[in-house]
């Protein structure tokens, strides 16, 4: 049943890796994306063409993206960095023996999942060498991957890990469980959990070690995908449902911040003191949009509309940034206090 489980998991990944550039074919990209929102935004800013980053971070003074593995190494797997000021954009790494996921980044350096070797990598920003933080059981079905200042948190078929930012031992935090997408706060590491044989869950664990603690079980979740928190509640999101979501971090009624929309998958997620933004993706091209909600509930703005394959929305102080067809962007919405209090940008 596990092979069986797993399997499936890798084939719906599949799928989900290659359905831009099947996109791509349906019709012509679209140029730079509409601006639906009525406040007055700046224009987005087109960082680098290089179209369909899989997942964007913020990291110092860059935006990095990653790049999956295409049929036949069309295109390699890579990593990218932008200086923000100097506008020097670098090929961290590229190979037809990698294939990337997920990135996150701190002051100095871009840390990333390779999912064909089992892999936790990290690579410093302007450039380098790089180094084997980690190696894992089956991370291809499991791409939660967060960093506070000391350590990286990531998941695979052991459970939930975490080993120093340098490398070294890995510690088992939590055994037996899934995880798809990761956040942190100072005490806890948090993640969303679906299954195609038990129930989805959102959980957490103590960073030190502990009991892990079941915050939602089943119910009314629909496959839920990227997870945010700030210091009263979780926020998620649904594939299934659309639904955009949060509860107290000790469990308790779930607020909607927006209700089912079916035609609809909303996928990653981020936070600042006001907002909550996220993507909603189809499987139309340029239907696509970055969207945000006041994290108590409210109108709901669309930031940005007729994105095709938008992937990886990230905060920073000032900006959301994230990937579609036309490559990496950013767009003003700050300046507002950002909820990473546990990484030196």
């Amino acid at each position: 049943m596990l092979a069986c489980r797993r399997s499936l998991k890798f084939l719906l990944m599949a799928v989900m890796l290659v359905t831009p550039v099947l996109s791509s074919t349906a019709g012509a990209l679209p140029g730079s994306p509409s601006q639906t929102m009525s406040a007055t935004l700046e224009t987005p800013e087109n960082l680098t063409a290089d179209s369909y980053p899989f997942d964007v971070a913020v990291g110092g003074s860059y935006v990095v993206w990653t790049k999956t593995l295409g049929e036949f190494c069309s295109p390699p797997g890579s990593i990218k960095s932008l200086h923000l000021t100097t506008r020097v954009q670098s090929t961290l790494v590229s190979d037809c023996d990698i294939n990337l996921a997920n990135v996150v980044a701190d002051h100095t350096h871009a840390y990333y999942v390779d999912w064909l070797s089992d892999t936790v990598k990290r690579i410093p920003l302007g450039g380098g060498t790089p180094s084997t933080v980690a190696s894992a059981s089956g991370l291809i079905y499991h791409r939660a991957l967060a960093l506070d200042n000391t350590y990286v948190y990531f998941g695979d078929d052991v459970g939930i890990r975490r080993v120093p930012k340098e490398g070294g031992t890995v510690t088992i935090l939590a055994s037996g469980y899934d995880s798809y997408e990761m956040a942190l706060d100072y005490g806890y590491v948090y993640w969303t959990e679906w299954s195609l044989v038990a129930d989805d869950a959102i959980r957490r664990v103590p960073k030190a070690g502990g009991a892990v603690q079941t915050i939602v079980l089943g119910g009314t979740l629909a496959n839920p995908h990227g997870i945010a928190v700030d210091g009263s509640y979780v926020y998620w999101t649904e594939e299934d449902s659309g639904k955009v979501r949060r509860v107290s971090k000790k469990g308790g009624t779930i607020l909607d911040l927006v209700p089912i929309q079916l035609s609809y998958q909303a996928y990653s997620i981020a936070v600042n003191d006001q907002h909550v933004f996220w993507i909603d993706s189809t499987t139309t091209p340029g239907t696509g949009r970055i969207r945000r909600v006041p994290k108590g509930g409210g109108t709901v703005d669309n930031l940005l509309a007729g994105l095709s394959g938008p992937r990886g929305v990230s905060i920073s102080a000032n900006y959301v940034y994230w990937g579609d067809s036309g490559g990496a962007w950013r767009l003003q919405v700050g300046p507002f206090r950002v909820n990473l209090p546990l990484i030196m940008r």
